[in-house]
């Protein structure tokens, strides 16, 4: 951390590329948003958006256009009061009214839940490709229709455990920007050459409609067509443009970068009301850099969106095909092979280094999660031996996880999508809906009316939450009603609402235990 010079905050230099005006300069502010960007193209566009065009085509894009717009104003709310103040939105949340740090203890209870299952089903799709590329040679358990998907997950997810314990920040940055370049490679040439009807997409994505299932998905899959359109399209929002962890996650990236004040020390309500001119304007120019790392990074997600729900209307729609089951990346390898043969290696290629990408960045958040947790619950910055104690202890944690769920679904015969569904609906929805709320509320409490978000920042937030959230409880509700008639909504709604309790009753047993503790 950079320590605050005497006399006030002291600001760093505004770097000139984040001052150019030229946009091919901001490239060189493309770092933390390349990250966000990696974790969400393996799931949302390589298979989501591929089964949204398939089902729905061009008519989804809007609602892809709205939700990319949505998560783009919370993380970038989120990223300005970082810079803005050096505090994490968990520090932030230990003061929401009730037991102290209640709403961190469910946020970390969510995470350490959901993170091995997310790394797990990362590893497994990838594995789903493999068994039927490099698979088809072997000709032994790798390329077994039933097994081979488990084994080649298990190996990708092994490499990438080892690449996290050696790894760090920078590592991952480089290596999620060369993933990043490898897919927009493979896009760009897809887009050009398949010609899509260029007016008709950019209809899609202005003009709002309501979805209908294709007459040809109760015939050939019978399964997805009895369930909910609500639920689909849901579980798009929830994947598209990454999840609520990946936005708290990417604000601990930015004090690698020291944009702002996010390299120092949390600043108090005195220090940020009393900046002088000079500093409050240079601060406001630091600003610009998570603008245009968040813009790039998710217009990045939008043209990887527009590309494959183009792919699969035009070529998976006429054979009416869906990526599904333990077919969810095969399907995509047809978009090259109608371009020529040879684009298929580089589609497989670019695929394997996305999804193993993501996997790696997926298991980095728990670390930096639970190190930015530890530093609001203790106040202090942990010491480097023991934020490498945490690193360790994480990381192993979600490779004996991430291990389990793969051993669990091969000999249970779970498919990748049945495991991530509900895990989906907390991480991608509903955490992005209490973000989005929770930011409004940390500008007014702690910011000084000068250094708030504008009006409309506010407004947009706020009405993002109100989105996310209601259309949480509602996917939590159809979830609930697939899988029991009966009572199966209000089941999943009560374990939500027990959670959240849960998070109370820890926050109040804590707060009671360091009391005594501090009494003694």
């Amino acid at each position: 951390m950079k320590p605050i010079a005497t006399g006030g905050p002291h600001l760093a230099p505004v770097p000139a590329s984040v001052l150019s005006r030229n946009p091919l300069s901001w490239l060189a502010i493309f770092g933390p948003g390349a990250i966000v960007a990696s974790l969400t193209i393996g799931t949302g566009e390589l298979i989501f958006s591929t089964r949204a065009g398939a089902l729905f085509g061009v008519d989804i894009l809007w609602f892809f256009v709205l939700i990319l717009l949505l998560k783009w104003v919370l993380v970038f709310a989120s990223a300005r009061h970082m810079c803005v103040s050096g505090a994490h939105p968990f520090s932030r949340y230990m003061e929401l009214p009730g037991p102290r740090g209640w709403f961190p203890l469910v946020l970390m209870f969510f995470m350490v839940l959901t993170n091995p299952v997310w790394a797990a089903f990362l590893a497994h799709t990838t594995g789903t490709l493999l068994t039927v590329t490099p698979g088809e040679s072997i000709g032994s358990i790798f390329a077994d229709a039933t097994y081979g998907p488990y084994v080649w997950g298990g190996i990708v997810f092994t490499v990438a455990v080892t690449f996290a314990f050696l790894g760090g920040y920078q590592l991952l940055e480089k290596a999620q920007l060369l993933c990043v370049f490898v897919m927009m490679v493979c896009a760009f040439i897809a887009l050009v050459i398949l010609n899509p009807d260029y007016l008709a997409l950019l209809k899609g994505l202005f003009v709002p409609t309501t979805f209908e299932y294709p007459p040809w998905l109760s015939e050939k899959y019978p399964e997805d067509a009895s369930k909910s359109i609500w639920l689909e399209t849901i579980t798009y929002a929830g994947v598209l443009g990454g999840a609520g962890f990946d936005y708290l996650v990417y604000v601990v990236f930015l004090r690698e970068k020291s944009w702002g004040f996010s390299g120092h020390t949390q600043l108090t309500h005195d220090e940020l009301n009393n900046l002088s001119p000079e500093t409050h304007k240079n601060l406001s120019a630091w600003l610009r850099a998570p603008l245009m790392d968040c813009t790039i990074s998710f217009a990045v997600v939008l043209f990887f969106s527009i590309v494959f729900v183009s792919c699969g209307l035009l070529v998976l729609g006429p054979e009416q095909k869906i990526p599904e089951g333990n077919n969810l990346l095969n399907e995509q390898a047809e978009f090259f092979r109608q371009l020529h043969e040879w684009f298929v290696p580089v589609y497989i290629v670019g695929a394997i280094m996305t999804l193993g990408g993501s996997v790696y960045g997926t298991l980095e958040v728990g670390p930096h999660i639970l190190c930015e947790m530890e530093r609001a619950f203790t106040g202090e910055n942990s010491s480097a031996t023991r934020r490498k104690r945490v690193r360790r202890a994480a990381l192993t944690w979600n490779a004996v996880g991430g291990a389990l769920v793969i051993w669990w679904s091969t000999f249970d015969g779970l498919k990748p999508v049945d495991v991530i569904k509900p895990v989906n609906l907390f991480t991608g929805v509903l955490n992005c809906g209490f973000v989005a709320l929770l930011n409004p509320w940390m500008d007014w409490k702690f910011l000084p009316r000068s250094l708030r978000m504008p009006r409309l920042l506010m407004a947009l937030n706020l009405a993002a939450g109100v989105i996310f959230i209601g259309l949480g409880i509602r996917s939590y509700w159809d979830y609930g009603k697939e899988h029991s008639q009966e009572y199966g909504g209000l089941i999943a709604l009560g374990i939500l609402a027990g959670t959240l309790v849960l998070g109370w009753i820890a926050g109040w047993i804590y707060n009671t235990s360091r009391s005594r503790k501090q009494d003694a």
